[in-house]
């Protein structure tokens, strides 16, 4: 019961706040030309930015995979109907609430322990903040604005690098030096033990990137990821003809990535309008049609998942009912044999 009502009060919070943002972003458009600006999206911009989509999905879940392959083997389509429940929870809760519905549905269908799972999920936004951070770091050259920042976001991209590496470089080394209790979970009494259990399970979880074949793999999926992100992006706001449209499809990706960082709302609404309004007033786009852009990126944001939702479930019962299937072959064969 007070589970349910948490959840409840969770989602009438998110929706006060991105029904009010999304209110003041509205309030001074008229709605019939925002109507026009949505419906000058050409079909072949939206398949095409639906399919970038749905394609850095699939890179992600990849991403995800090849971290969970270093504690045991995962099938790609069990993965992905996890990642898309995150993404669909997401949509649905505030504050990254898809995150940990993640974690837990994984932990009991995968029986991967929770403190690894928890550290895969922070290996995810680390890669995401740093890609973030060179993408600012970036766009500083062309925006005045930023540039005041450039010396900032070098440093910080430098000593974010070095202190997580030193971080899991010390850990391991205590770890290999016995230094850190490493007995058994099941051996573990009391809180203080379950805490230490659980602290030396998620320092493992977060050492994954000492293994080069995990640490390509996610840097080359997360760039590719992001790379078709942005060609969505790029592609979408063709329309609009902004200035440098190169550069305003990377600003764009900054700004609303960076108020989804906190995910305030379900489905990010209201934040991620005034990100993108944002993000165009640098290159010459009105705020009707910044806003006109939000709604479709997001409706294009919302089929992409759905979409990728429908093709991980069919995939997961066509398995199931291969392998069904196979093993009343194999009973029926002994049983004539």
């Amino acid at each position: 019961m007070k589970a349910r009502l948490s959840k409840t009060w969770l989602r009438v919070f998110g929706l006060v706040i991105g029904l009010g943002s999304f209110g003041l972003a509205l309030s001074p458009i008229p709605l019939q030309e925002l109507r026009e600006v949505m419906l000058e999206s050409a079909d072949t911009h939206l398949l095409m930015c639906t399919a970038a989509w749905i394609v850095s999905i699939f890179f992600q879940t990849w991403r995800w995979q090849m971290m969970l392959q270093w504690q045991k083997p995962v099938a790609f389509h069990t993965t992905l109907r996890l990642f898309i429940l995150n993404r669909i929870t997401n949509l649905l809760f505030p504050f990254r609430a898809g995150e940990g519905v993640r974690v837990v549905a994984a932990k009991q269908q995968l029986n991967i322990n929770a403190p690894y799972l928890v550290a895969s999920v922070i290996n995810e936004r680390i890669l995401n903040i740093v890609f973030l951070a060179l993408i600012a770091f970036t766009l500083t050259f062309y925006l005045a604005d930023l540039r005041k920042y450039q010396a900032a976001l070098l440093v910080i991209i430098l000593a974010a690098t070095c202190v997580s590496v030193l971080f899991v470089w010390q850990r391991q080394k205590k770890l290999k030096n016995g230094k850190v209790n490493s007995v058994r979970s099941h051996e573990f009494r009391g809180h203080k033990s379950r805490l230490q259990s659980f602290w030396h399970k998620f320092v493992q979880g977060m050492s994954i990137f000492k293994s080069p074949s995990v640490l390509m793999g996610s840097l080359l999926t997360s760039l590719a990821s992001w790379f078709c992100v942005w060609f969505g992006v790029f592609i979408l706001s063709q329309n609009l003809n902004p200035t440098q449209p190169i550069i305003c499809a990377m600003a764009v990706l900054l700004f609303m990535n960076v108020v989804s960082l906190v995910h305030l709302t379900p489905s990010n609404i209201g934040p991620f309008q005034w990100g993108c309004i944002l993000a165009f007033s640098y290159f010459g786009v009105n705020q009707t049609e910044a806003v006109g852009f939000s709604l479709v990126l997001q409706a294009v944001r919302i089929g992409a998942a759905f979409l990728v939702g429908i093709y991980a479930n069919l995939q997961s019962s066509l398995s199931f009912n291969f392998g069904r299937q196979r093993r009343l072959l194999e009973v029926s064969s002994e049983n004539t044999g």
